[in-house]
């Protein structure tokens, strides 16, 4: 019996730390992630202080960091379960959401948001309270999937997910169109009402065309500081 859509997301979400785990153990899809994770480390190299990665999740990413006492790092998610498996020298982690960062005003240096913002139903409330955490020439560096173009609907066929989740009865598509709430198009509009854009990069053809392109990966800036 197929289930229904509503217990599909249910059972997704019991399942989503696996999932993850055993998405990064997949060659095909670390080599073409670790892109955009190497931009990240590269753009927010010099960047002292404190850096905030929102969304962490297990904290994949902080393997491409050199994290001192001078580069204070938070990951920061809403699922505890996922914080749990970070372990780090200097890395703190922290339970919370992007509309609600239990942090002061104006106090991170440099902000992470890599695979996070197609999951926000409240994207523009969610980058205004991004934009009060981050001191006035802060940063925020971004990645977006180009989602729904030509070439990244052609890889999620190629999904290790796709196979796994359909053993235990669950469609991908389902999940994918409840988990990216936000197109690509729209988070770029966005995005430009909120920031200003430094660079723009497009992966991996470098081409201006998400239909092109796996991912996006952007450095941006405050328009003003209010």
């Amino acid at each position: 019996m197929t289930m229904t859509k509503k217990n599909m997301i249910a059972l997704w979400k019991k399942e989503y730390s696996n999932d993850q785990e055993n998405l990064y153990k997949n060659f095909f899809i670390r080599t073409i992630f670790d892109i955009g994770h190497r931009y990240i480390a590269r753009k927010g190299a010099k960047t002292k202080g404190l850096i905030l990665d929102i969304g962490s999740g297990m904290g994949y990413h902080l393997k491409f960091e050199n994290i001192t006492k001078d580069r204070r790092y938070i990951c920061l998610d809403s699922d505890p379960q996922m914080l749990k498996k970070i372990s780090y020298p200097f890395v703190k982690t922290l339970v919370g959401t992007c509309g609600s960062i239990p942090l002061k005003d104006h106090t991170v240096d440099l902000i992470i948001a890599s695979h996070i913002l197609e999951h926000l139903p409240n994207l523009k409330n969610d980058l205004r309270e991004i934009k009060r955490v981050l001191k006035k020439n802060g940063k925020v560096i971004i990645v977006l999937p180009a989602d729904p173009g030509f070439l990244w609907n052609l890889l999620t066929y190629f999904s290790p997910s796709r196979s796994r989740l359909k053993k235990i009865g669950i469609e991908y598509d389902v999940v994918m169109r409840h988990e990216h709430v936000n197109t690509f198009s729209k988070c770029m509009t966005i995005i430009k009402k909120e920031f200003k854009i430094l660079d723009e990069s497009y992966y991996p053809f470098y081409i201006k065309n998400f239909h092109a392109n796996l991912f996006v990966s952007l450095t941006v800036v405050n328009h003003h500081h209010e």
